[in-house]
């Protein structure tokens, strides 16, 4: 966090900065909002059914400075999740159209060059490693393509006097969900007598009509999510184990499809297009599963890659895989399948 600078920067003075060295990203952060959403982090961790994480959108604006991009962050929206596969912050279902319609309104109410827009995610983290999971890279991947774009997750460490933020940040197209690319301390919001910002040159203002034609784009974009979602979900029939291959099989880069196994294990086969360009030259991949709060993830080296699938065994209903493989220069291509089953009882992988 920033030391304490001079008076005269005003409207930074309520604002912690971090830069991301190498990255020409420098966050800013508002401190009062800071302060409110670790009250409702811990909020979810007293709930009555047990610690919970909680999520949503973050708001704000970016602004650009000398080849530094900035985004401030100055609000966030909760959007509700049913916990339907335990405590951790996981959508599905109803879950994707509450958190797509708190998209809509949130970028319709940006397009006012006075308002708040939307600059990226968040999510409390009661998991053992400050890490994106495959749940949160599907919404990231979904609906926050930006490279300015900014995702925290918010985490308790015990004893400690308040929380600590990790930020994750589109790095030449991908996300290094694995790590960080800042973990800070949040501290008490200050008084309107203490500065938080460093003695630096603010960010040039905005044009009003900068940005215009991206808010417009994204209004446009979230209300065809939105309808398509819906005419998904009201319409989907009743899926029964021989259905799943029918409603997951839409082929993209990669090739990735499911089909229910062949046997009696009530298995899924994961396959790909080994000739796919992005697979072909591939040297190496990660397939990552997430099983309800379960999540796995499977290093695939060049031969595995060229066998083009895997069988799985699933213990919920609502399966997410991603697929994501690396060339010689370490470019990445991935693909997202996502597998809803009827409910079945816990089964145990072999």
């Amino acid at each position: 966090m920033s030391a304490p600078g001079s008076p005269e920067n005003s409207n930074l003075a309520h604002y912690y900065d971090w830069e991301l060295t190498g990255r020409c990203v420098r966050i800013y952060l508002d401190a009062a909002m800071a302060g409110r959403l670790q009250a409702q982090v811990l909020q979810g961790l007293e709930s009555p059914g047990g610690a919970r994480e909680i999520g949503g959108i973050l708001l704000g604006h970016v602004e650009d400075a000398t080849e530094t991009t900035c985004p401030f962050i100055e609000d966030f929206v909760p959007v509700p999740c049913s916990y339907a596969d335990g405590p951790f912050y996981s959508l599905s279902g109803q879950d994707v159209l509450q958190f797509e319609s708190a998209l809509l309104r949130a970028a319709l109410a940006g397009c006012d060059s006075q308002s708040r827009q939307v600059v990226g995610y968040f999510r409390s983290h009661t998991r053992n490693t400050l890490s994106l999971a495959a749940a949160d890279l599907s919404l990231i991947e979904s609906y926050f393509t930006e490279p300015s774009s900014v995702f925290m997750l918010v985490e308790v460490a015990t004893g400690a006097e308040a929380c600590t933020a990790g930020f994750f940040v589109w790095e030449d197209g991908r996300i290094n969900s694995e790590c960080s690319s800042l973990k800070a301390a949040l501290g008490p919001a200050p008084d309107a007598e203490t500065s938080v910002n460093p003695g630096v040159s603010p960010p040039p203002p905005r044009a009003p009509w900068r940005g215009l034609v991206l808010r417009l784009a994204v209004i446009i974009l979230s209300t065809a999510a939105l309808v398509i979602s819906a005419i998904r979900y009201l319409s989907a029939p009743r899926q029964t184990r021989e259905d799943v291959a029918a409603s997951a099989n839409a082929t993209g880069l990669l090739g990735l499809q499911v089909e229910s196994d062949s046997g009696d294990s009530g298995g899924l086969v994961l396959t790909w297009n080994p000739a796919a360009p992005e697979i072909a030259r591939a040297v190496r991949g990660v397939l990552s599963i997430l099983d309800g709060p379960a999540e796995k993830r499977l290093l695939l080296d060049k031969l595995q890659l060229s066998s083009g699938s895997v069988l799985y065994t699933p213990t919920g209903s609502d399966i997410k895989f991603r697929l994501e493989v690396y060339d010689a220069r370490q470019r990445a291509s991935a693909q997202i399948l996502r597998v809803l089953r009827p409910a079945v009882s816990p089964q145990t992988t072999p």
